[in-house]
């Protein structure tokens, strides 16, 4: 495919034109990062043509991802929310994630699940897989797993690799269908190539006989996929195996050093390791303070097992 030429190359594109094509070549990696660092006059000649609801968005964009301009959220979510207002359900879906996560503006799930639910109703795909999500945790509406199914497979249907994994964790935690570990591989191996949690998923399923006969080393490779792009779950999943010696040799160092990696993104089960590991001894010297700080921080994510910990211990 050929690359679009933008000013100063011969081209005689619109304006309204080079608006459209800036984010989609930056995001099929044309090299339009580089040629925003030669054009530095781009963005603003961008934002001069924003009365189109396409060069809203995309400036909006330009300005979430930090593409020749300084990552700006309060101007991202200005240019989505601009672009949202007239019916773009790429805007809509982006400006609900701002409003979901608290990006830049209080968190906000009710205005979130109104944009989401615009998007989804245009048959945008990551749009139907976050009214899943919304449904399925009970963000602004009440927990219904049947509607959260239901917006899933619109997104599944189209491809959507999300919709895919939320699809097996549900039949994995038998979340409004009978739990079915078969159903649940299938899905989350539908979605393997690009989730990376489907990836800790397959390999958590190996770990522990779900479904599979219990395979040390598939679980390893499964679980190195993820760890290897920062899954903190994964990483902990690695780390209890060498605690443990399951697939590989009993490694405390090894241990501590996965756990930590998954500790430092907040991942409550590592937490509690390193709690475990501290009170024990294991590869370090004992120290009661540090195994009841980690302790500490898994029971206040809301992790049954350190709560217990700390109640054995007397706090």
């Amino acid at each position: 495919m050929p690359v679009p030429l933008f000013p100063g190359q011969g081209s005689k594109q619109t304006g309204m034109q080079v608006a459209v094509i800036a984010v989609s070549i930056a995001l099929c990696g044309y090299g339009f990062q580089s040629w925003l660092n030669q054009n530095s006059y781009s963005a603003q000649w961008v934002e001069a043509m924003a009365g189109d609801v396409a060069a809203e968005r995309n400036l909006g964009l330009l300005y979430e991802q930090g593409l020749g301009v300084p990552m700006d959220n309060a101007k991202a979510l200005m240019w989505l929310d601009r672009a949202a207002k007239q019916g773009d359900a790429v805007a809509q879906y982006e400006a609900g994630t701002f409003y979901y996560y608290g990006q830049g503006v209080p968190q906000d799930y009710s205005h979130a699940f109104e944009l989401f639910q615009k998007a989804a109703a245009q048959d945008y795909a990551k749009a139907q897989s976050n009214m899943g999500i919304m449904y399925l945790y009970g963000h602004s509406v009440a927990r219904d797993y049947g509607q959260a199914l239901t917006w899933f497979h619109k997104a599944a249907d189209q491809g959507n690799a999300w919709g895919n994994y939320n699809i097996g964790s549900m039949y994995l935690n038998g979340q409004g269908v009978p739990q079915d570990y078969a159903q649940a591989l299938t899905w989350f191996h539908k979605a393997d190539q690009d989730v990376p949690e489907a990836q800790c998923s397959i390999g958590s399923m190996y770990l522990q006989g779900q479904g599979v006969t219990r395979d040390y080393g598939q679980a390893l490779t499964w679980l190195h996929k993820a760890a290897d792009q920062n899954v903190p779950d994964a990483q902990s999943a690695i780390g209890s195996m060498y605690l443990n010696g399951q697939g590989v040799m009993q490694d405390y160092g090894q241990a501590l050093n996965w756990f930590h990696k998954a500790a430092d993104q907040s991942c409550p089960m590592a937490q509690c390791y390193l709690g475990y590991v501290y009170e024990n001894g294991w590869g370090v010297a004992k120290d009661m303070p540090t195994a009841v700080n980690w302790y500490k921080k898994a029971a206040a994510a809301g992790n049954t097992y350190g709560q217990y910990q700390l109640k054995r211990l007397g706090y």
